[in-house]
């Protein structure tokens, strides 16, 4: 199994809500009358109360009935592929039961979206080199390569049935294979690649509103960044965005924040957890997620559409072959998308959206699962206590991001409703990477005990 666990504690709830663009009109925005209904009149989604394991504890699960299982994704037709050892048609039935069991029922239609019709979706069988059960104990001996200072990320990476080490630059690959010459992984297992870095989305709609709604251009003081979503937490209404968005991130510091950049005061930072120990090379450098709440001034108002928290709708979106930012002006004919829950992470091949403040609506597919990384901001290594920082378990997708969209929201896009899927922080030449649901819950179990 791998080396994540799962932390419980006593039920803390968190109710997300909308995220809004630049260049609406405010008026039009506050039609929902957010009234004086508690938390408990809404329809809360739990965030600090953690339910199963990441992507790599149930691929475990799933090994444990499928010795030869290699991995699970969706490819670009949304057609759901499974890696064996041993593939033989008659096989289907049982792996579809498995994942069914681990996952749920619907677990083969997750794919399916209004871009991308997937009916009655069936199981391809691949051959692969490797069992999950090997991949995920390589995976867990892998962090040992981040003794190489240039390593980027790495990553099991299942959509491959292999294990995936990225470096900034060509000079690294020989100090990586000196370490990987030490440790007790299958050299043929590991795939080595150049990459660039993965830039943090670091503070750059910008409109002043009434009501507070994620997706705005929010201001620590000394940069921006994009409010992500209200919650309710500790017996505060108040709202997430990302820890690096705060004066000091992993350290409650007191942030304050207004709305817009150099607008009124909404909220101050109050939860913020701690690097804590990765586990390997005795640092105390890692976390699960760049996330951070911040409870409301008591003057300000969370808004919701009925009992659903709310992302603001803009006229459309950009796909990622055109890799280029999306509209910012919101459809007033359409101008809001209820958030009706989470899941805790995607599959590789899922397609995934964000709004943010500064690149608007952008969808893409999640490429990459669950990779342990090291941020930088302005082309240096991020560190916290003189250690460098490293995020275990993010996910990764073929959206645009830039600058500003810190703390924008990841969700799955169904027509007028969406499923939340965590908050993005960063970004490189491929797309956007994002802190999931399981990360954020996982961190704010750690910060509670």
């Amino acid at each position: 199994m791998s080396a994540y666990y799962v932390r419980s504690i006593g039920l803390i709830t968190l109710l997300f809500i909308a995220i809004i663009l630049q260049g609406c009109d405010i008026e039009a925005m506050n039609d929902e009358d957010p009234g004086d209904d508690e938390p408990e009149d809404r329809d809360r989604i739990n965030i600090t109360q953690q339910e199963g394991g990441n992507i790599h504890d149930d691929f475990a699960a799933v090994s444990e009935q499928i010795p030869d299982f290699g991995g699970f994704f969706f490819n670009e037709q949304g057609t759901p592929v499974v890696y064996l050892q041993e593939p033989s048609s008659d096989r289907t039935n049982e792996v579809r039961s498995v994942l069914e069991e681990v996952w749920g029922s619907d677990v083969l239609s997750r794919s399916d979206s209004p871009r991308r019709s997937v009916d009655n979706p069936q199981i391809e069988l691949r051959e692969g080199r490797y069992s999950m059960r090997d991949l995920v104990v390589w995976f867990e001996q892998l962090h040992n390569v981040f003794e190489v200072e240039d390593v980027v990320f790495i990553d099991l990476h299942e959509q491959e049935n292999e294990l995936t080490v990225a470096v900034a630059n060509e000079n690294a690959l020989g100090q990586v294979e000196e370490v990987l010459g030490q440790i007790e992984i299958p050299r043929e297992a590991v795939t080595l690649t150049v990459t660039d870095p993965l830039n943090e989305d670091s503070h750059t709609v910008r409109s002043a509103f009434d009501t507070q709604r994620g997706g705005t251009q929010i201001s620590n003081g000394s940069g921006r960044c994009t409010f992500g979503f209200t919650s309710f937490l500790d017996g505060s209404w108040g709202f997430l965005t990302n820890s690096h968005c705060t004066n000091q991130r992993g350290t409650v510091s007191g942030t304050t924040f207004d709305q817009p950049s150099g607008g009124s005061q909404i909220g101050v930072e109050t939860i913020d957890p701690d690097f804590t120990d990765c586990g390997f090379l005795g640092q105390r450098s890692c976390r699960f997620s760049d996330a951070a709440f911040a409870a409301y001034d008591e003057d300000v108002e969370p808004a919701f559409g009925g009992s659903y928290p709310l992302i603001a709708r803009p006229e459309d979106w950009t796909s990622p072959s055109q890799d280029q930012p999306g509209p910012l002006d919101i459809d007033h004919g359409s101008p809001t998308l209820s958030i009706r829950g989470t899941e805790s992470y995607p599959f590789g091949g899922e397609m995934l959206d964000k709004i943010g403040y500064r690149t608007g609506w952008t969808y893409g597919f999640v490429f990459r699962t669950c990779t342990s990384g090291r941020p930088v901001r302005d082309g240096s290594r991020i560190r916290v206590n003189g250690s460098i920082i490293t995020y275990r378990c993010q996910d990764r997708a073929t959206y645009h991001s830039n600058s500003g969209d810190s703390g924008s929201p990841v969700f799955k896009w169904h027509g007028d409703t969406v499923t939340l899927y965590g908050i993005n922080w960063g970004s490189n030449s491929r797309g956007g990477v994002f802190s999931a649901m399981w990360n954020i819950r996982e961190d704010f179990n750690i910060a509670q005990q």
